[in-house]
């Protein structure tokens, strides 16, 4: 649940620098000539965009960083003849600290969840081990008499516990 919850608040950070990003762009436009457009849409992250617009995070992160690095590096050019606002700097950098800050608490949620699972399959995999030994030497404890014997098999008890349907022992 944290992992997922985490996940929703990550893609919502990316839409908002996204937004923000297309106006970077808008301010790209104006402040440079049209056949100087690409190199400098690729030189804020452009390449990134497709990939973090479908939430893939590690491009998202890169998007990012080029857009910050850029507007640190063309910040004079930018905010010339008011062409973008002084505090647009500021703005995109509180995002993108957001956006990372989640995007590690992501990270860290999947990892812990991964090892949660893989501690449940182990502790799940010892208990069904120790019934089986136990299975087992009550079927030799008991090789001569059939009806107890049949009580120390893994379907006949597993039967018991789940009945007939198809809810089962999960």
């Amino acid at each position: 649940a944290i992992a997922e919850s985490l996940r929703i608040q990550l893609s919502e950070s990316n839409r908002n620098l996204l937004t923000l990003f297309q106006g970077l762009k808008r301010y790209i436009t104006d402040a440079f000539p049209p056949s100087l457009l690409k190199p400098e849409f690729e030189a804020a992250g452009q390449k990134d965009y497709e990939k973090a617009s479908q939430n893939n995070w590690d491009s998202a992160q890169g998007l990012y960083t080029s857009a910050n690095q850029y507007i640190t590096d063309k910040l004079a050019i930018l905010t010339a003849n008011q062409n973008m606002p002084p505090t647009f700097k500021v703005t995109f950098d509180t995002a993108r600290t957001q956006f990372n800050i989640l995007h590690q608490e992501f990270l860290d949620a999947e990892e812990t969840a991964t090892i949660a699972a893989e501690t449940k399959v182990i502790a799940n995999n010892t208990i069904y081990d120790t019934l089986i030994n136990m299975f087992l030497d009550g079927q030799e404890i008991f090789r001569t008499e059939d009806a107890i014997r049949k009580q120390f098999t893994f379907s006949d008890i597993l039967y018991l516990v789940s009945g007939a349907g198809t809810a089962g022992v999960r």
